[in-house]
């Protein structure tokens, strides 16, 4: 097996009990965050093919950069009430979670799904 085309670990598919599915083949703690490349392949001397069975990625936490609103300015009378929502980038960060509160809750308060309700001017 290589990762970003150097080798990274090898497995024996067969023992004499028969297959063995869902082998450790790589782990590491080191290996810097962005897109990698997998490549599979058999040895030059051996005949047959290969069958994955079993791939999963691991990942540590994976932090927000950027989020974004439906709305960044809105008017709202004294009792009116407002949702907007918020998406959170990137779409794989682990915490998603945005906690709505307000500056000024004599002003407006800001329940935790996003709904905006104006008290007074």
């Amino acid at each position: 097996m290589f990762i970003d085309g150097k080798a990274a670990g090898t497995a024996d598919g067969t023992t004499t009990g028969g297959r063995v599915n869902q082998q450790l083949i790589y782990e590491s703690e080191e290996l810097p965050d962005g897109q990698h490349t997998i490549k599979v392949m058999l040895p030059e001397d051996a005949d047959g093919a290969i069958q994955v069975d079993f791939a999963k990625i691991y990942h540590g936490p994976i932090a927000p950069t950027e989020i974004s609103l439906s709305e960044t300015d809105i008017c709202l009378e004294s009792g009116t009430s407002k949702q907007i929502s918020a998406e959170v980038l990137p779409s794989v960060a682990t915490n998603k979670d945005v906690v709505w509160q307000s500056a000024d809750e004599n002003i407006a308060t800001v329940d935790e799904d996003g709904t905006i309700t104006a008290i007074s001017a």
